[in-house]
């Protein structure tokens, strides 16, 4: 999955008849502030380590367990309303 702001998401089809989704783009996902306990869907801004390649980070790879920069706007307001 590249990081892009031109999503691309694309159906296959799996065992079953059932349907998955692929991300091959993505400029955005779903992150968590555990000590708080909130999670807000946010901008993915940069691919800053991953452990596996540095190809990776070059070439802006989303994979699991990559270390990326986010958008923190929506956790500010969060932590303006609630404190």
């Amino acid at each position: 999955t590249k990081l892009s702001s031109h999503v691309a998401v694309r159906k296959l089809r799996v065992r079953g008849g059932n349907e998955k989704f692929r991300a091959l783009r993505l400029d955005s996902g779903n992150f968590a502030w555990p000590t708080e306990a909130v999670a807000r869907k946010t901008r993915i801004m940069d691919v800053v380590y991953n452990a596996s390649n540095n190809e990776l980070v070059r070439t802006q790879t989303l994979v699991k367990n990559a270390i990326v920069q986010v958008d923190a706007t929506p956790f500010k307001a969060w932590y303006q309303q609630h404190y």
